[in-house]
């Protein structure tokens, strides 16, 4: 691609000029720039900085503005590192509130007293949390500018985010837990299955979406998350790698988790058979009637159905995760098994994370429906009963 002119507004347009990679990083540079005026004196301005490029002089503007950088960092390294939906979150930091505040800046001329006070700004419409999620996506885009060779500190370094109040996550206690079992049995499968799978593993949503049957060893009594599963606009459901190299991580299953898959697997086979030619065959462990892929969407439609019909109330799918991990931790497993386990990148975020008391103070685990089980020294797992 030589250059390219995109339409931002009723008189203005973003010039890109290809550069090519950089033969040491292997980065893929563009220059950014922004043109006020007609769309042929746009055009002819993009014209004249190809032509400059094609001569070899150097089109890198010395006052590169946030703005600018910003913008190139998300497509030179966000596009193509993180995943869509983070890159959707990055994009709405960057354009709706980086670029606001301080985008005109010259990239150099920025100090951490221009972030400290955006964050304090920004901190009297959004909650503590999200100002701490956009002070990190900055302090990662600027310090890529300092491996760039573009700054020489990284501003968002000194610039102190706000602390997030620590709140009790949401979980079920084993009596909810026992009652939102009990309601989905009366459910055609495969919402019973779905739910038991999502408490003994502690898998997320889109990893169980996900799953193939061979990803799943009974014999062995293993399951492997390699993938994931989610709905991409205009694309339908697309699957990916996990969220983080962490997150992919075998499960070991106890054995009544190993019969409910077990009772599964033949249920979707008599379903398979009835459906003959109109079966896709995905190899997919939870899909539609006809073998299809699940939307999050239908999910969470039926199973906030079956808990409200249980009488809980409103409760997230997510929930069913931080479940897992409050009991594991409630019963005093050793917090890197649980990391391993959840695919947390360490033990520190599973700690502060799940170690805290239930309502009732303390969490007697025999008395419910999960009791822990050592099958061997080095493996506790959790059986629902």
């Amino acid at each position: 691609m030589a250059g390219s002119i995109r339409k931002r507004g009723k008189s203005s347009w973003e010039l890109t000029v290809d550069l090519g990679r950089d033969p040491v990083t292997g980065v893929r540079k563009r220059r950014f720039e922004t043109f006020e005026g007609l769309r042929r004196d746009a055009e002819r301005r993009l014209t004249e900085l190809v032509n400059k490029r094609d001569r070899g002089i150097d089109i890198i503007p010395q006052h590169l503005t946030v703005a600018e950088f910003l913008e190139r960092w998300l497509l030179d390294y966000a596009a193509v590192n993180v995943s869509p939906s983070t890159l959707v979150r990055y994009t709405g930091i960057v354009r709706n509130y980086a670029i606001p505040r301080f985008g005109q800046l010259p990239l150099t001329k920025l100090r951490p007293l221009h972030i400290q006070s955006a964050y304090a700004e920004w901190q009297k419409k959004l909650s503590a949390k999200s100002v701490l999620h956009q002070h990190r996506m900055l302090h990662q885009a600027f310090a890529h500018a300092v491996d760039w060779q573009l700054l020489a500190l990284n501003p968002a370094a000194a610039a102190k985010p706000p602390r997030p109040e620590q709140k009790e996550i949401e979980h079920l206690e084993p009596d909810a837990v026992k009652a939102l079992l009990d309601k989905a049995g009366e459910y055609q499968d495969p919402w019973l299955t779905l739910i038991y799978v999502a408490l003994a593993t502690g898998a997320r949503q889109g990893e169980l979406l996900g799953l193939r049957w061979q990803d799943v060893d009974l014999g062995a009594g293993e399951l492997r998350i390699v993938r994931t599963a989610r709905r991409a606009t205009g694309e339908g459901i697309v699957y990916g790698a996990p969220k983080t190299f962490r997150s992919r991580r075998p499960v070991r299953l106890d054995d009544d988790t190993v019969a409910v898959l077990r009772t599964h697997k033949a249920r979707q086979n008599e379903i398979r058979l009835g459906a003959g030619p109109d079966w896709a065959e995905n190899d997919l462990v939870f899909c539609e009637p006809t073998g299809g892929p699940m939307d999050s969407a239908t999910v969470l439609k039926w199973f906030q159905r079956i808990a409200m019909d249980a009488g809980l109330g409103h409760v997230r799918f997510h929930t069913l995760r931080h479940t897992a991990g409050t009991l594991m931790a409630a019963a005093g497993i050793n917090p890197r098994f649980i990391a391993d386990r959840l695919g947390h990148a360490n033990a520190t975020f599973t700690i502060n994370t799940y170690v805290h008391t239930t309502r009732s103070g303390e969490l007697e685990l025999q008395s419910g429906p999960f009791r822990p089980v050592t099958s061997r020294p080095s493996l506790c797992i959790y059986v629902l009963i």
